[in-house]
């Protein structure tokens, strides 16, 4: 019986080591993501509609964009769930049969992500551009994610983001053929 009682006092001081050691990595590894999150966000702002925009172009299918226009834009509508990228999607597609079209100057509430796939959607060729450079870039996220590495890289070598951010690109994007890129 004492040998059982100091066999389980051991195996419960062990299970609380390891519980209060592992709670602690958690949080530093949270920690650091929230703070490489933060410092992507200072460095490359807009990196996220970006994103959005290259991971819903990568989502249209091909069937839809070689039907033209008005299909893209309806996908877009049937499929996107963002509000503000449905109101932008709406008001740019509005001044452009009003024969507005302006991707500068848009109102400041109006999102990049819409004006970016409704100017695109007048050219359905370069959907599908874009769509085979992701395939071939193995996708959105792992393309930005690659860039992102390159990026943090080139900026320790103290290029400016301008520079860290083409080149980290052209990097990341080395291995797919020069007109895709």
């Amino acid at each position: 019986m004492n040998k059982t009682k100091s066999y389980l006092s051991f195996l419960l001081s062990f299970v609380l080591v390891l519980s209060t050691l592992g709670g602690a990595g958690i949080a530093q590894a949270q920690a650091e993501e929230n703070y490489v999150e933060e410092w992507i966000e200072e460095e490359l702002p807009g990196l996220d509609d970006y994103q959005q925009t290259l991971s819903i172009i990568e989502q249209i299918p091909e069937s839809v964009v070689l039907e033209g226009t008005d299909a893209i834009i309806n996908w877009y509508k049937e499929t996107i769930d963002d509000p503000a990228v449905l109101s932008a999607i709406e008001y740019q597609y509005n001044q452009t049969n009003q024969g507005e079209f302006r991707i500068q100057g848009v109102i400041g509430c109006i999102s990049a992500v819409g004006v970016a796939l409704v100017s695109l959607a007048w050219a359905p060729s370069k959907i599908l551009k874009v769509k085979s450079a992701l395939k071939a870039l193995g996708g959105t996220a792992k393309f930005v994610s690659t860039a992102i590495n390159y990026y943090q890289n080139y900026r320790k070598l103290k290029y400016s983001r301008t520079v860290a951010w083409e080149r980290a690109v052209n990097a990341a994007a080395s291995n797919v053929a020069p007109d895709l890129k």
